[in-house]
């Protein structure tokens, strides 16, 4: 039988699930974080200071406790999945955010009001950040900073990921692997990536990084969407016969084909990893066609080449050194690039050169600068298992950090970006909102400096020394314990970073702030 919670039962547990995750991860935000020992039941404990995966190490024999467990858990998720960082920091925003706000509606606020006054402020906030960003450009020392503070004030691995993009350009593709050394290394090959990632979860090969990771795959390239699982049959046993996986990139797959498929998968006949193929219409066929000069592939048309089911590798297939795909990306990485791909290049570059509208243009230059710009890889090295993985982390979050900077440019750190952007808020509107608001942007800054040994005194509408000098560009180092101009000092994160950490945090601020009543549903087994 379902048990329900309600009113201040229901939130009290809930709140309490989103405490227990939040009070664990914000022990890993600033540069003096501490880092968090997660068991593994069938290897070595994790030692990790990346709040996303300690997140979703946390359970609870609570189902009340376990629903606000599970909703911080999607924040970071989200912040993870937008910007690839900033997860701890969307955690503190979110348990802030819920706390202030459920206070506002115990002395009388109304909640459903009172959550678009939040988000009316909140997106007025986002609005001052972007404002306030500072593009990055090719600035390898802004580059060296961000991507420093992100692997956790490493500077050895923040001006090597600064030296991987300086090589692969903006555009380029960086990709993190296990090393078999104690050094770090990086190496540079040919490589493209898209913007879809694999269809199903059933295809995560990793599950510790939720990825799927293919070794020497062939590559089919198919121009429309499958509908009949036996037209695969002939090239899933091509695959099984050699003892190689098989990454499969077309519209979809419709009718009895995915089912089918996934069945396979999930019994180990098959290694298969299907990618929807990115845009539509003519630009689809155009990004097929780049996938096919870097693999060798031949895009297969059956309106045109017949059925699948007499499709051949001799004559279609291509091949890859490496395919990594995630929720939301594929990056196809092929160490000898066929002779043609160069050829194919200088024949893009004269459609461009050629093209009577500059936004189709553009398009086929995007698509050079991701054939040319490359892909880097890093080898982490290490002592341990344990060292390599946390070091993989901070990697990876550095990695995001500064593909999040490139992209939208770069504000001043530490929290501070936060109090500088609440400035714009005017002061006469949507007071109680703006109060919570504003009590939730503080905790990040007063985080990183608990974790680093000093308690800040709490604003007061900004009236503390800390807030007031934000606009300034003054706030508080973690790193030397003073007051100064954290810019300058080269405190800096991704705008896109701090808008999605907020974001985020407060969607899911709101459903907490909204919720009356709460159901535990029985496992089947209860």
């Amino acid at each position: 039988m379902s048990e329900i919670l309600y009113g201040d039962d229901a939130k009290d547990r809930i709140l309490a699930g989103i405490d227990k995750v939040a009070d664990t991860v914000k022990v890993t935000l600033g540069p003096k974080a501490r880092t968090v020992v997660v068991e593994n039941l069938y290897k070595s404990p994790s030692v990790l200071n990346d709040g996303v995966m300690i997140a979703r190490s946390i359970r609870s024999d609570d189902p009340f406790e376990q629903l606000g467990i599970s909703l911080i858990q999607q924040v970071a998720n989200e912040a993870q999945m937008k910007a690839g960082d900033g997860t701890t920091t969307a955690a503190v925003l979110a348990q802030a955010l819920s706390h202030a706000s459920r206070k506002a509606v115990q002395e009388g606020a109304d909640p459903v009001a009172l959550k678009t006054n939040i988000d009316s402020v909140i997106g007025l906030v986002c609005d001052a950040l972007m404002k306030m960003a500072v593009p990055v450009d090719d600035d390898m020392g802004i580059l060296r900073q961000v991507a420093s503070i992100a692997a956790n004030n490493d500077s050895l691995l923040g001006g090597s990921i600064a030296e991987v993009y300086e090589q692969v350009g903006p555009r380029g593709v960086v990709t993190v692997e296990r090393g078999h050394t104690l050094q770090t290394t990086h190496e540079f090959t040919e490589g493209l990536e898209i913007e879809n990632g694999f269809l199903s979860p059933v295809m995560v090969t990793n599950h510790d990084r939720g990825i799927c990771e293919m070794q020497n795959p062939y590559v089919l390239l198919i121009s429309e969407p499958v509908a009949n699982f036996h037209d695969l049959v002939p090239a899933l046993e091509g695959a099984v016969k050699v003892g190689r996986p098989l990454l499969i990139i077309a519209p979809g797959l419709e009718g009895n084909a995915l089912p089918n498929l996934l069945v396979n998968i999930m019994q180990g006949t098959v290694s298969v990893c299907f990618v929807k193929a990115p845009g539509w219409g003519q630009d689809q066929n155009a990004y097929l066609a780049d996938i096919a000069a870097l693999t060798g592939a031949t895009v297969f048309e059956p309106s045109i080449h017949g059925s699948l089911r007499e499709m051949t590798f001799t004559d279609y297939g291509g091949d890859a050194s490496k395919v990594t795909a995630t929720q939301t990306r594929t990056t196809i990485v092929n160490d000898a690039a066929p002779e043609g791909l160069e050829p194919y290049i200088e024949g893009l570059r004269t459609q461009a050169k050629d093209a009577e509208q500059e936004w189709d243009e553009q398009k086929i230059r995007s698509r050079i600068a991701k054939l040319t710009g490359g892909v880097a890889i890093i080898r982490v090295g290490g002592a341990t298992e344990t060292e390599v993985n946390e070091r993989m982390e901070r990697i990876d979050d550095a990695l995001n950090a500064t593909k999040a900077a490139i992209e939208d440019g770069i504000v001043v750190g530490g929290g501070l970006a936060l109090f500088a952007a609440f400035h714009e808020v005017p002061t006469d509107t949507l007071l109680v909102a703006r109060h919570i608001v504003l009590e939730a942007l503080s905790r990040p800054t007063m985080q990183i400096a608990e974790n680093a040994g000093i308690v800040l005194n709490e604003p007061d509408f900004g009236q503390a020394s800390w807030c007031i000098d934000a606009i300034k560009g003054v706030g508080f180092n973690a790193s030397t314990g003073e007051l100064e101009d954290l810019f300058a000092a080269g405190v800096l994160d991704p705008v896109k970073v701090t808008i999605s950490s907020l974001l985020t945090a407060a969607s899911i601020a709101g459903l907490v702030l909204t919720t009356e009543a709460a159901v535990s549903v029985p496992k089947p087994d209860e």
